[in-house]
């Protein structure tokens, strides 16, 4: 996986001596970068990081989306229509809900 190289990077750079005064990253590389913060060590990283199987990530992703799904406001048997499909898409980040 991918994110086994973003903990190769940090262990090469502290094995030179080079240790990150700021950490910044999107995606795997923003979850590895938060773990290291937060005092996980590279070798710690690393075991995670080998473990992980594809099925775990889509697991975490398929949670994000049934929590965003309990969120959004129903839609009704005889709204399901493209008014509610733009309903659905504009309340996955908020809880305002559009009128059919």
């Amino acid at each position: 996986m991918k994110g086994v190289a973003h903990v190769g990077v940090l262990q090469a750079l502290t094995e030179r001596g080079l240790v990150p005064s700021q950490i910044v990253g999107s995606s795997v590389g923003a979850l590895v970068g938060a773990a290291w913060s937060a005092g996980k060590s590279i070798a710690e990283l690393r075991e995670i990081a080998i473990g992980l199987v594809r099925k775990d990530i889509f697991a975490v992703a398929h949670a994000d989306m049934a929590f965003k799904r309990m969120r959004s406001p129903p839609c009704s048997a005889a709204s399901r229509s493209t008014t509610c499909s733009t309903a659905w898409s504009a309340t996955s980040h908020s809880r305002t809900s559009a009128t059919p």
